[in-house]
């Protein structure tokens, strides 16, 4: 089956790896194929790239980068 989720779902999984978002893409991503686009990347990185959600995944530009590849 192929699954497209939300910017803010694939946001939220990078915050904590026992939350409900990461459940989710731990579900979908083993049995199914997650659908994206180059815009959705495009919008997964800028909205990670806010300061509020860098203070959640403490990740850098390069952590970004390797979560959204």
């Amino acid at each position: 089956m192929r699954i497209v989720l939300d910017t803010n779902i694939l946001a939220r999984a990078l915050t904590g790896p026992s939350g409900p978002a990461a459940e989710v893409v731990r579900a979908i991503v083993e049995p199914h194929l997650l659908v994206v686009s180059p815009f959705l990347l495009w919008e997964l990185t800028r909205v990670l790239g806010y300061e509020r959600l860098r203070r959640l995944h403490g990740r850098d530009d390069a952590g970004i980068g390797q979560y959204v590849v």
